[in-house]
């Protein structure tokens, strides 16, 4: 199978947002009473603009307030509903797309052609990025949202998605749903807690990735990796710009950088503790070591082996802001780890409390059966021609 062509939609409504925001949450304007001139300047890209609304905010729900403002707590009883990842109805961002997942308990699956059978984790991984699902469902009553899902990448951490329906966060608990890791692909399922009432009739589902637990630790990570730079620029003026080996400087060479910097250790030993910190805190967050950083501990003993002899910190920049493997490259690398949400969707079920879904992994019996199909497929005069 090939991608399908994309198409733009005529329009589109949307709350107004701060730009890759971790949260999700619109923005929140004061305005007087009586008339209120709102002016847009286009920075980058034009803009078709079909009206402006300015409407009360409202808070989140909790899921017993939700609960208690239904028409009805009556359960579904009904048989599992199941929408394919891939086939999505719509997306706010054109890069989206499907892939071939290698997995036989990834649906679609053929012994013999590539199909299209879930989505692609490494495109559907930026802060507001949305894909839209449209599901029938049979009766009025509390539905139960399910996904087998893959999520390659955080290992000891998880990618978040905000669940909307109908343009809605139904509720508080929907709010940052969190997706542990799997494994390359290896696809598990997971089945939210709660569940949300839907009338008879088509209602679009929407996953948008949001990650607001991750937001305090990104900042405070991003604050320290600036602060490391401006001070690696700082010493590079006391020491020159040049290589040792271009312009001849005595390696044994050593400095009082105290005098020049008085507070560099202090700097070395608060870095330290605020990357210790801010591990600690992701650690806490997904509830095991969160492997995905550990950049970050190797950043530490960096700037400890630096601390360890002060005098020589210029001729060790390599150590602090200069190489590859310096502390701030490390932590700017976690940067990018912490922020991108990547998860791929093989299908989502709807269906009643309790109820058994498909196995996510492959049967023995499977893989053997589509391993010989394969091999004998090997041997046909149409392996290598178009279907």
């Amino acid at each position: 199978e090939v991608l399908p062509e994309q198409y733009q939609l005529p329009y589109a409504a949307s709350f107004l947002r701060e730009y890759e925001s971790f949260s999700g949450i619109p923005l929140l304007f004061d305005l007087p009473a009586g008339e209120v001139e709102i002016t847009v300047r286009p920075q980058n890209q034009g803009l078709l603009l079909y009206g402006i609304y300015a409407v009360a905010p409202q808070r989140d729900l909790s899921y017993s307030e939700y609960l208690s403002a239904l028409p009805s707590d009556t359960p579904y009883t009904g048989e599992l509903l199941t929408l394919q990842g891939e086939d999505y109805r719509a997306k706010s961002d054109s890069s989206i797309r499907g892939t071939n997942v290698p997995n036989v308990s990834v649906s679609p699956q053929s012994p013999y052609v590539k199909l299209i059978n879930a989505t692609a984790d490494e495109s559907n991984k930026g802060m507001g990025q949305k894909l839209y699902y449209e599901a029938e469902a049979p009766e009025d009553g509390i539905y139960y949202l399910s996904f087998k899902y893959g999520q390659p990448r955080k290992t000891g951490g998880c990618a978040y998605r905000t669940i909307e329906i109908d343009g809605k966060v139904p509720y508080a608990e929907l709010r940052d749903v969190g997706f542990p890791y799997t494994g390359i692909n290896t696809y598990k399922n997971l089945t939210l807690d709660t569940g949300v009432y839907l009338t008879r009739g088509i209602h679009v589902i929407c996953l948008e990735v949001t990650a607001e637990p991750m937001e305090a630790p990104y900042q405070e990570l991003l604050a320290v990796v600036n602060e490391i730079n401006d001070t690696g620029i700082a010493l590079k003026r006391i020491k020159g710009n040049n290589s040792n080996e271009s312009a001849g400087v005595d390696t044994n060479r050593t400095w009082d950088i105290l005098q020049y910097m008085p507070d560099i250790l202090e700097r070395l030993e608060g870095w330290s503790a605020r990357l210790t910190a801010v591990y600690d805190t992701l650690k806490d967050i997904g509830g095991m070591e969160p492997a995905y950083v550990s950049d970050l501990m190797l950043a530490v003993q960096n700037l400890e082996r630096l601390a360890e002899k002060p005098r020589e910190i210029p001729n060790k920049l390599s150590l602090l802001s200069d190489d590859s493997s310096s502390a701030a490259q490390l932590a700017a690398l976690t940067l990018t780890n912490i922020y991108e949400q990547n998860l791929s969707l093989d299908c989502i079920y709807l269906h009643g409390a309790g109820e058994k879904l498909p196995s996510p992994t492959p049967g023995l019996l499977s893989g053997v059966a589509t391993g010989i199909k394969q091999f004998l497929y090997s041997f046909s005069d149409n392996m290598n021609e178009t279907v």
